[in-house]
C-alpha cells in the first residue's frame, strides 16, 4: 500500500487517463498523494521509489526495475508541459550519466 502525506489527492483526469500505462499512473498517483503545494521541491530518489512501488520479484532483477523508474521518470520530465500543476527538475548522477531521482514542485493547484 502507498504510504501518504496527504490525505487528499486532486487529480486533472484528462492528464491522468492520457498517461501511457498504468505504471506511470501509479507513479503519477503517487506523486499526487506525496507532494503538498508549497515552495520547496521534493525529492524522490530511483532507490526510494522502488522500495514503495515495487514488490520485489525474484525472477526480476532489481536492475529492471530501476531501468523502469528511470523510463518512467524521463518520461515525466520530456512531458512536463503535459502536466500543468508539477515542475520536474531531474537528479542525475554524474559519475554514471544516468537519472538517480526526481524533484518536483507543486506549484499551483487547479480545479477544473
Amino acid at each position: 500500500m502507498i504510504e501518504a502525506d496527504n490525505f487528499y489527492a486532486l487529480i486533472i483526469w484528462k492528464s491522468f487517463a492520457s498517461l501511457p500505462n498504468i505504471k506511470v499512473r501509479l507513479l503519477d498517483f503517487h506523486f499526487f498523494l506525496s507532494i503538498k503545494m508549497s515552495s520547496y521541491f521534493t525529492e524522490f530518489t530511483v532507490d526510494c521509489l522502488l522500495k514503495k512501488l515495487y514488490i520485489i520479484n525474484l525472477s526480476n532483477p532489481r536492475r529492471v526495475d530501476k531501468k523502469n523508474i528511470r523510463t518512467m521518470l524521463s518520461f515525466f520530465i520530456k512531458n512536463q508541459s503535459d502536466f500543468i500543476d508539477f515542475d520536474f527538475d531531474p537528479i542525475i548522477n554524474s559519475s554514471y550519466n544516468l537519472i538517480s531521482g526526481i524533484r518536483i514542485h507543486r506549484s499551483k493547484l487547479l480545479i477544473l
